[in-house]
């Protein structure tokens, strides 16, 4: 899959050489023609081309928000899960529309000396790839604030990817009807930490008021489970915790050393998180629920938990720590 500025890059050229007269998205339509791939071959290796789920956490959580608002992407998947990410239109950064996006494709192939060839693309695809890495690496700086932390490019909006911004589909009903789970760490919601995302949550209710225009379920959780020592030290469900939990990783414990670089800027004093039993029971459950949810759709598991569906006047979510728990008030989850 193409990332960066080789994933995203707009330029007029581009969209002159497109049959659909824009550019940009390649890394989106990467994903779209994997899926189609899923579609046409997964019968082969006793998979079910009619029951598929795609699952992000973080910035791939907002690669799945991207497909389920695409309309290129309709049909190719029925299920979704969105964990502590969404895409960048929330914070009026980017997406930009597409003629912004061309523009800061032209500035790209300037920085690279090649806007004043005969043939700018066939100079540029000439270069080495660590050229245009470099180039893209110093117009990020030149940004500079998130940008310089997170790089320049995003999708573009406009033409047959996507037609607006992710938000504006889901508030009007337009995205792909599929149902989906939403939701984030407690402790990257309300600190302390280094990936805080409070924005996540109102995204999350956005969505799901759009997905019950057209009779979508959609399913919301926060997770809080945090290893005893950990807990005991002061940390919080940082970002990316969950992922121990639901891959079944809690036992590895090179897992938890990376971890704790993001860790420690939460509160965890030792690399050693003190993971026990009651770490290995939350992490099966939360393994049983999503598949659960990759079968049927509906993440409830008969004896273990009745997981209600998010309903904007009774505002209930999943509290997945032990035990697990339904609660209220989905919705003003924020910072302390």
């Amino acid at each position: 899959m193409r990332l960066g500025a080789m994933g995203l890059l707009a330029h007029p050229l581009l969209s002159q050489e497109s049959p659909h007269g824009v550019s940009g998205n390649y890394m989106l339509l990467d994903m779209i023609a994997a899926l189609q791939w899923v579609q046409n071959n997964v019968a082969a290796f006793g998979g079910d081309p009619n029951n598929v789920t795609i699952w992000g956490y973080s910035s791939g959580s907002a690669k799945v928000i991207y497909l389920m608002a695409s309309p290129l992407a309709k049909g190719l998947f029925h299920k979704a899960i969105c964990q502590s990410g969404i895409p960048a239109d929330y914070y009026a950064l980017n997406p930009r529309p597409m003629k912004e996006t061309e523009e800061l494709g032209e500035k790209l192939l300037a920085k690279l000396s090649v806007d004043k060839e005969a043939e700018p693309l066939a100079a540029a695809r000439a270069l080495p790839w660590e050229k245009i890495i470099e180039a893209d690496s110093a117009l990020a700086r030149e940004a500079g604030g998130l940008y310089d932390l997170w790089g320049i490019w995003d999708i573009s909006l406009g033409g047959w990817f996507m037609p607006d911004s992710p938000l504006n589909i889901f508030q009007a009903g337009q995205h792909n009807a599929v149902p989906f789970i939403m939701g984030g760490n407690l402790g990257e919601i309300t600190g302390p930490g280094m990936m805080l995302m409070p924005e996540t949550i109102p995204y999350y209710v956005e969505m799901s008021l759009g997905a019950s225009r057209v009779n979508i379920k959609s399913y919301a959780y926060i997770f809080d489970q945090v290893p005893t020592k950990w807990r005991q030290e002061g940390c919080v469900s940082t970002h990316a915790m969950e992922t121990m939990y639901m891959f079944g990783n809690v036992d590895e414990s090179r897992e938890w050393e990376v971890l704790y670089f993001l860790a420690r800027q939460s509160g965890a004093k030792s690399k050693d998180p003190g993971v026990t039993d009651v770490d290995r029971k939350v992490s099966k459950e939360m393994m049983s629920m999503w598949t659960q949810f990759a079968k049927t759709g509906d993440p409830s598991i008969k004896g273990l938990i009745e997981w209600p569906a998010y309903e904007a006047s009774i505002d209930q979510y999943l509290y997945i720590a032990d035990p697990l728990e339904v609660k209220s008030g989905f919705s003003k989850i924020g910072p302390d």
